[in-house]
């Protein structure tokens, strides 16, 4: 038998062993028809034991989120301490919508994108998972076999208790000139240090209220890809809108939260360095120009996007891949 380190496979293949063996004993003058059903019987118990949940292609975030996000390009060192609240006020399709909350950057939005995505997975329920398979999905190395540092597992709390702390109020418009104002947290968390278990709940009213429209779906394997938070916020946002379109290149840093007191050359340099990004990992077309401070934007393929897919996550894991550009929002 191979050699191999994992407990697992080791295991199955002394069971594979010992099956043959005791079979050979049984019915020597049949040993190669023995082997081969064995190995049959165990392939058959190894695949119903490790059927795998169903699992989204994609994150979701709300499509106005994707264009208006409290979630901004920041570097760690620029952010300020998580017990700083401040407050963003943003004009949105929802109404008016105010934000309460410390510092987020692409790191605690990208964390939001997976609880999401992990909490629909889960048939909307709390999730409770080991703080290594968060750190997988955050695309973090394991260090050791099994487990993370330290270091980053500080980093995974962090961000948790920046999304704790955001909370947001919601004024909408009614008939009569009345108002029906929502307020609510973002999510709750526990973390168990000892068991290495997080657990995590989107809180029901930010996602019943803000969850309400379309849903855009977020490549998550493309987003890993980009190094820059410039360019992972402009891949947001493009990933809410058609394939082709054009934005005046300064009111999109405004809409992705790039720091608009910087010059102007230096606003141009960054948003053009993060469109070579896009261009390189192929969510852009090479043609993409930047004429008169105009981005003219084209996008290599259609994203998933549909009204209330929050709600149904049967229809983006079920959907083919053919069919998935008929939920886009046009």
């Amino acid at each position: 038998m191979p050699n191999t380190k994992d407990p697992e496979l080791t295991a199955l293949l002394d069971r594979l062993k010992k099956t043959c063996d005791e079979r050979k004993k049984l019915f020597p003058e049949q040993a190669d028809e023995v082997t081969r059903k064995a190995v049959q019987e165990v392939h058959t118990n190894l695949q119903t034991q490790t059927k795998k949940p169903r699992q989204l292609p994609l994150g979701l975030l709300p499509t106005d989120l994707c264009r208006t996000t409290w979630c901004r390009p920041m570097r760690p060192k620029d952010m300020g301490s998580s017990d700083e609240p401040k407050k963003q006020v943003f004009e949105t399709p929802w109404g008016r919508l105010t934000v309460f909350g410390p510092d987020c950057s692409m790191r605690e939005e990208e964390l939001l994108i997976i609880v999401l995505k992990r909490w629909i997975e889960n048939n909307c329920k709390p999730l409770s998972r080991s703080i290594a398979l968060w750190l997988d999905d955050l695309g973090y190395k394991r260090e050791k076999p099994g487990g993370h540092s330290a270091h980053n597992c500080r980093r995974l709390k962090s961000r948790f208790k920046r999304l704790l702390r955001t909370s947001f109020e919601l004024e909408q418009p009614q008939d009569g000139g009345k108002t029906l104002e929502t307020a609510s947290h973002v999510l709750s968390y526990q973390i168990d240090e000892n068991g290495g278990i997080a657990r995590v709940a989107p809180d029901p009213w930010f996602v019943g209220t803000i969850g309400i429209g379309f849903i855009t779906g977020i490549n998550l394997e493309e987003r890993k890809k980009l190094k820059g938070d410039i360019s992972k916020a402009l891949h947001r946002f493009l990933s809410s809108h058609g394939l082709e379109g054009h934005h005046n290149i300064f009111l999109l840093a405004g809409a992705i939260g790039m720091d608009m007191t910087q010059p102007e050359k230096e606003i141009r340099r960054k948003i053009k360095l993060a469109i070579s990004e896009l261009k390189r990992i192929g969510f852009l077309l090479k043609k993409t120009p930047t004429t008169n401070d105009t981005l003219h934007w084209y996008r290599s393929r259609q994203v998933l996007s549909g009204k209330k897919l929050i709600q149904d996550p049967q229809q983006i894991s079920e959907l083919p891949a053919d069919n998935r550009d008929s939920l886009r929002d046009a």
